[in-house]
């Protein structure tokens, strides 16, 4: 986890797949208290098709809902494109 002063990330069309976008939200879930602006738009999360791409899907959606019902300093969050249906 990381422990030091990054307040803003922007990883906007960086081509994350699934299971990268669930580990990271697992880290964002676990330091809700660290992050100011987030921006992880169309990085597109898979509800069909593959089976891991699908839980890794789940699992980003469900670990970003704990951080942002945690976080009191978030201000700006940018999921457009993500292909949530």
């Amino acid at each position: 986890m990381y422990q030091g002063e990054l307040n803003s990330i922007n990883l906007s069309h960086a081509s994350i797949t699934p299971k990268y976008l669930s580990m990271i939200s697992e880290e964002l879930k676990n330091a809700p208290f660290w992050i100011k602006r987030l921006d992880l738009s169309y990085n597109t999360l898979n509800f069909t098709g593959n089976p891991a791409d699908i839980e890794h899907s789940k699992k980003f959606v469900k670990d970003m809902c704990l951080f942002l019902d945690l976080t009191d300093l978030l201000n700006h969050v940018d999921l457009s494109g993500m292909n949530f249906d």
